[in-house]
């Protein structure tokens, strides 16, 4: 029997997934709060996490690396409610080992939790779908390819409405330093604004329309179209290192 620390907001699904998984042979830990989860994590008890990405409100990030500091060799799987917010953190954090969307069946769990415990990575087809749409052309295109790896990520960001806050959150840097990569930006890409910014990537092609309301089964169910409905630059990080198997046989990352 192995370990698996379960840290989903308290509820149906919580419950639910809890018993399934005990059921499924796996010695379940359960965190009800980020005090609690931290204990959990630092006795390394368990090597395999499922974590929502709403468990701690906007801190997930933050919460992440703390918990990896603690805990070397956890291995987490993220579940993300929305797709959109799945696509950000694959491209954006090469420490996350798996991923599952909101209507994940408990045998999809099942597998991603044994096969991120054997070392490897999961990803749902879906994802993997729209990130391989993403990840080679961008990192090839002109406009880009001027732009360090920090003024990419900026970029990505701006382009895609999340604020500056936000930016300085998920970067662990400040927001004057946001500020600045911003200005830099205007300046090499010879643009005023966030608007003017936003408008060449459509220009360019690097943004496409809104994902946020398509439901994550029609999705799944046309992957060949599925990354033309994104709303998303997906620009892959170049300190992630190099690409991760999952278990399709794909490289996304």
């Amino acid at each position: 029997m192995s370990d698996v620390i379960v840290a989903l907001p308290r509820g149906i699904r919580q419950a639910g997934l809890e018993k399934e998984l005990s059921l499924m042979q796996w010695q379940v830990h359960s965190a009800n709060s980020r005090n609690q989860l931290e204990k959990l994590v630092e006795q390394k008890t368990a090597k395999v996490m499922v974590l929502a990405e709403d468990f701690c409100g906007s801190g997930t990030r933050a919460l992440i690396k703390k918990l990896q500091k603690l805990h070397p060799a956890l291995r987490i799987m993220l579940w993300c409610e929305k797709i959109n917010h799945a696509l950000d953190y694959k491209m954006n954090e090469p420490s996350i080992s798996g991923y599952l969307l909101n209507e994940a069946a408990i045998e999809e769990v099942n597998h991603g939790c044994k096969l991120i415990q054997l070392g490897q990575s999961y990803t749902p087809p879906v994802l993997r779908n729209i990130a391989k749409r993403y990840q080679g052309p961008l990192l090839k295109h002109p406009l880009l390819s001027a732009l360090s790896r920090r003024e990419q990520q900026i970029f990505q960001f701006v382009c895609t409405g999340i604020t500056v806050a936000s930016i300085a959150e998920r970067l662990f840097i400040s927001r004057k330093t946001v500020n600045t990569f911003r200005y830099r930006l205007y300046r090499k890409l010879q643009v005023d604004n966030d608007v003017q910014l936003t408008h060449l990537a459509y220009k360019y092609g690097l943004l496409n329309h809104d994902i946020h309301n398509n439901p994550l089964h029609q999705l799944g169910s046309q992957p060949s179209s599925a990354a033309n409905q994104g709303s998303y630059i997906a620009i892959a990080d170049a300190s992630a290192g190099n690409a991760r198997t999952d278990n399709g046989g794909d490289k996304t990352k």
